[in-house]
């Protein structure tokens, strides 16, 4: 049938990927920016799933998974209990690597995200792009610009909210 169709059977993988290298040791890194999220667990359920989905593909074994529940991504990694922690970790050789699903996961300020991702092995689900590549880096360096970024329109969008309702009379707190 794929000769037919002018393909080569090179084409097709006809076995499961097994992975063959040395096994990764991952810790995942959940966030949510606020309480409910928190409360709610669906959040950190999915990033849960999808990071477990991810390790289980490259064959990378998770020691642990640690979240911060309900705090901001504009927070240094350093005001963060849960990522200092994974960090902690995989600088004394607990683990290999730091997994989480998507960027603005790590953070919402580009030089934080930046610069730990210079110091730190990081793996990003939702990003396969390897980040230890020139054209890797450049890509986050984008992705961190534009996470920063919209950190920023939230921030904005919110204090004109807030304004408004205090010009309406409504007390916000």
């Amino acid at each position: 049938d794929h000769e037919s169709r002018g393909l080569t059977s090179w084409c097709v993988r006809r076995e499961p990927f097994v992975h063959t290298g040395p096994m990764k040791r991952a810790i995942g890194y959940l966030r949510v920016s606020t309480a409910e999220q928190a409360l709610s667990g669906l959040g950190l359920d999915a990033q849960r799933s999808a990071i477990e989905t991810e390790c289980a593909r490259q064959g990378w074994d998770i020691v642990a998974t640690i979240a911060d529940e309900g705090v901001s991504g504009s927070k240094a990694p350093a005001k963060r209990r849960g990522l200092s922690d994974a960090l902690a970790r995989i600088s004394t050789g607990e683990a290999d690597l730091l997994v989480a699903l998507r960027l603005d996961r790590l953070g919402r300020d580009a030089v934080d995200v930046l610069n730990l991702t210079k110091t730190t092995e990081v793996a990003l689900v939702d990003f396969p792009a390897d980040l230890t590549t020139p054209a890797g880096r450049m890509v986050l360096t984008v992705l961190a610009g534009a996470a920063e970024l919209e950190r920023g329109l939230i921030s904005e969008r919110t204090r004109a909210a807030m304004a408004e309702a205090k010009r309406r009379g409504v007390h916000c707190g």
